[in-house]
């Protein structure tokens, strides 16, 4: 059976974001003053929408976190977010994909405009003919709502489609969606968190994804 559809997460699968999402998320905590969170507190809720993760990084009361959310976006917006980097072999796996006529999209916890803005720095906007963003109104990670609306839109079969991400969330997500999944190792998520998701495939870099070549599953 050929994938045929991949989804993609954003942060932490396509692009390295961490450094980023650390430094605006303790600024965001340290400027509220409840809770520090340690690396490891942040990265564990990347993945899940902003409000949630950000009131559970800080430990924030419930009355906190649309400010938390506003703040964090004003300072995610002052990195240069055009200087994001792509993780290796994102670019060139990206591009042979293409070439075989595989249907690709992003499904992200992140708003659409920040994604959008790096997606096109980083020259591999046009790659992706659908995108889910957190802002679009549709439930968020881990349940498969996100992969059930790029499915349809895309005519697509889960039997057929792989979600690939770096998270217990985006794993959980395409597994709810009756999705096949591969979970990356360099991102938010070790391998033994990803684990926990049991999903399918595993790998250490995304150019794997290329030789991921089961009996039941070929990516051509």
């Amino acid at each position: 059976m050929k994938i045929n559809t991949c989804i993609f997460d954003y942060d932490g699968t396509l692009a390295d974001t961490t450094p980023t999402i650390l430094a605006t998320a303790k600024e965001t905590q340290k400027r509220l003053g409840f809770h520090q969170p340690s690396d490891y507190e942040i990265r564990s809720t990347i993945g899940l929408p902003l409000g949630p993760a950000l009131q559970i990084q800080g430990k924030l009361p419930d009355n906190m976190v649309d400010e938390a959310v506003r703040l964090y976006r004003e300072i995610f917006f002052t990195f240069p977010l055009n200087e994001v980097p792509l993780f290796p072999g994102v670019a060139e796996t990206i591009a042979v994909l293409e070439k075989r006529g595989i249907r690709m999209a992003v499904a992200t916890s992140r708003s659409r405009n920040s994604l959008i803005q790096m997606l096109e720095a980083q020259g591999i906007l046009k790659a992706f003919t659908e995108i889910v963003a957190a802002d679009d109104g549709i439930t968020a990670k881990p349940e498969p709502d996100m992969v059930l609306a790029i499915l349809e839109r895309f005519g697509s079969f889960p039997s057929h489609t792989m979600v690939i991400g770096d998270t217990t969330f985006d794993v959980l997500m395409g597994s709810r969606a009756h999705c096949h999944t591969c979970g990356v190792t360099y991102g938010n998520h070790t391998r033994e968190q990803l684990a926990t998701a049991s999903p399918e495939f595993v790998v250490e870099s995304f150019d794997a994804l290329l030789a991921l070549n089961d009996v039941e599953y070929t990516l051509q």
